[in-house]
């Protein structure tokens, strides 16, 4: 499938969500909402950001910040660009940041030993978490 075509199938996905949500009487109250995604762009999984557009259509979430997964896939294919299509098409400011390159040697392992610019992702959620 095209960029061209993903994105218009994640705007139409966001327009009816909208559509069906406008009816609602009384407000909704707001749950936050933390999305982990192994979001790639180009997609591997088309699934990937229809999930993304649906979580910013639906008014009961508000979503603190989305970590991407796959942090070497990151650097190369980033998810990081639906991301910020969605920021822009809705107004909002929704922080992204991808993880770590490698995965992690053992249940204890903290990877504390990888680099700095593939801490992001544990670095934003520990930033929301204290918020």
């Amino acid at each position: 499938m095209r960029a061209s075509t993903m994105l218009r199938a994640i705007v139409l996905c966001h327009i009816l969500v909208w559509i069906t949500a406008a009816g609602r009487a009384e407000p909704t109250k707001r749950v936050p909402y933390i999305h982990g995604t192994d979001l790639l762009h180009p997609h591997e999984d088309p699934d990937d950001h229809f999930d993304l557009a649906t979580a910013y259509a639906l008014e009961e979430l508000d979503i603190k910040a989305v970590l991407l997964d796959l942090g070497d896939q990151q650097k190369t294919r980033p998810g990081r660009v639906a991301v910020d299509q969605l920021n822009k098409l809705t107004g909002r400011h929704v922080p992204c940041a991808a993880g770590l390159s490698t995965t992690l040697k053992s249940p204890d392992d903290k990877g504390l030993d990888q680099p700095k610019e593939d801490q992001g992702a544990i670095e934003l959620l520990l930033k929301v978490l204290r918020e």
